[in-house]
This record gives C-alpha cells, structure tokens and sequence, in this order.
C-alpha cells in the first residue's frame, strides 16, 4: 500500500469509541450505503494520492464482521485493519503502511463531505510546508469540525501524527486527536481556512451522529440528490 513521496492520503475512520460498527455505515442514502458514498466523495477529490479506509478490529466483531465492511467499501479502495483502538494509532498505522506525509480524516458520519473543500486543505497545507495541521474554522475562530456541519475534513502532517503517537496518554487525547493538537499550540503549527461565508451559520447538521441528524441528511440528500452536494449547493437549501 506504500504511495509516493511527498503523497496526501485520504483516510475514512469507520470505528470510533462507542458506536456500533457496520451497522450505521449499511444505511442508505438514494440506492448508497453511507460508508460507499463518503468514500466515493473522497475519491473524486483532485488532490490525494489515494483513499484508504482505517477500520479498528473492533468493526469486525459484530454480526458480519470484516466481510460486512469490505461490502461497504469500493474494491479498488484498500481497507486497512487497525489493531489500535484509538485515532491516533489508527492514523499512524495508516503512516506505517502507506509512507505518507500528510492525511486528509474524514469520519465516517460526513456523507456531505465536499471534494473542493478537501482540495482545499491540500493545497493550503502544500503552501504551508511547516504546517503539522489544517482544518477550518468559523469567524469567531471556533473549529468546523467540533460543529455539526459536516462537510469538512482535516489535514495532518505525519510528522505531528508521529509526535501525538508518542505525547498522548490520556484515552481522551488519543481518541481525539484535534483536540490534543489544538490544546498545545507550543507545540504544533495550526492553521486554520475561514470557511465558505455562506457556510457561516452553521445552523444545518450534515453529520449523522444520531436519529434526528439522518432525518435531517435524508431530507436534504433527497432534495439535493447525488450530483448536487457540492457546499454551494448545500449553502443555497441552507439559507432558502
């Protein structure tokens, strides 16, 4: 799975603490399991060396274990089985078997995640050689992606996912990442893009984290349909 030097791996988290694995990823939007159409969204992005989706061995322990999740993914997409039950060793196993410099996260509860918006933060990070993360942020300086918007993704460097792996003790940084990023700004370089002013409010959940979220991204992925979840698109239904 080894990629070229200087390469941007995408990179779907299926597992995370306390979710149940599979099942949420089987449920449909239009005739797509959730898990296929956010990876495919990744896919089109102009920007990454290739997508890979990290799964921890928990995922494959429910009913259908490993089989149900390769079901999931796209056959030319390499599933990658994490021993690790926490991010930050899911992410730098990720390192270990592709070589990459950088990763693009998405979880795997961002069906609206935007190509542009990803190539975006690629290219930001490209221009910003000593950057170790890139993410975006409202107008008051709070982080997207602790919002419910969900239509971003993140950007790291290897070399601040290789220092998180040896710094982070706490169950709660090594599952959260960002968080032990941003709350030791001594240490790592963020940088952070405003994002599309008319994404400003914020006021949508495009993640599906629970029942009245998928309600709510069903509507909207019926009234969009598959072609038109650009977050122009997103933007214009947002502020109708």
């Amino acid at each position: 799975m080894t990629v070229a030097v200087n390469s941007t791996m995408g990179v779907v988290c299926v597992y995370t603490p306390n979710e149940e694995p599979c099942r949420k990823h089987r449920r449909k939007f239009g005739s797509r399991p959730l898990l296929e159409l956010i990876v495919r969204r990744l896919t089109d992005c102009q920007q990454l060396d290739g997508v890979v989706v990290v799964a921890g061995r928990e995922s494959g322990d429910e009913a259908g274990g490993s089989e149900a999740v390769a079901d999931l993914v796209p056959a030319e997409v390499p599933i990658l089985w994490a021993e690790q039950t926490d991010l930050v060793g899911q992410l730098n196993s990720v390192l270990d078997a592709t070589g990459a410099t950088g990763l693009v996260k998405i979880d795997a509860d961002h069906p609206f995640v935007d190509p542009v918006l990803v190539d975006r933060l690629v290219t930001t990070a490209q221009s910003q050689r000593e950057c170790d993360y890139v993410g975006f942020c409202f107008r008051d300086g709070r982080p997207v992606i602790r919002s419910r918007l969900g239509t971003f993704a993140e950007w790291y460097s290897a070399d601040a996912l290789r220092r998180a792996e040896q710094a982070a003790t706490t169950v709660e940084d090594r599952h959260q990442v960002t968080r032990f990023l941003c709350s030791h700004p001594d240490r790592f370089r963020l940088r952070f893009i405003p994002v599309p002013a008319a994404l400003e409010s914020g006021k949508v959940w495009l993640s599906v984290d629970n029942h009245e979220a998928w309600e709510h991204a069903q509507t909207m992925y019926d009234w969009l349909g598959h072609e038109g979840l650009d977050w122009d698109r997103i933007a214009e239904v947002m502020s109708a």
